[in-house]
């Protein structure tokens, strides 16, 4: 098993690439994907994502509609609000993936 915590939608520098939730929900996959890729898996590996949102609840359509564009295969998914993220972020996403050694 693989498991990435708390991705961003942030680039190298550290930097958030935008303040819309959109943006960030694409980049935050993106940062899974590329540790996926360091341990030798993708994104259809991923069985189970944990989705943090700072904002309203209708947002959590935006992010389900990225997630659903990006993934070939639908992992698990639960979504819940929060006050507060690192880096003035709106989404964390984490991932559990099956990987074989």
């Amino acid at each position: 098993m693989l498991f990435v915590s708390a991705c961003y939608g942030i680039d190298e520098s550290g930097a958030l690439v935008s303040e819309g939730l959109k943006e960030q929900t694409i980049k935050a996959v993106e940062n899974v994907q590329k540790v996926m890729q360091m341990h030798g898996a993708d994104l259809d590996d991923i069985v189970q994502v944990t989705i943090a949102i700072v904002g309203p609840s209708r947002d959590t359509m935006i992010v389900g509609n990225v997630l659903d564009d990006m993934f070939d295969q639908q992992p698990s998914k639960m979504t819940f609000g929060a006050c507060w993220l690192p880096f003035g972020a709106r989404v964390s996403i984490q991932a559990t993936a099956l990987v074989e050694n």
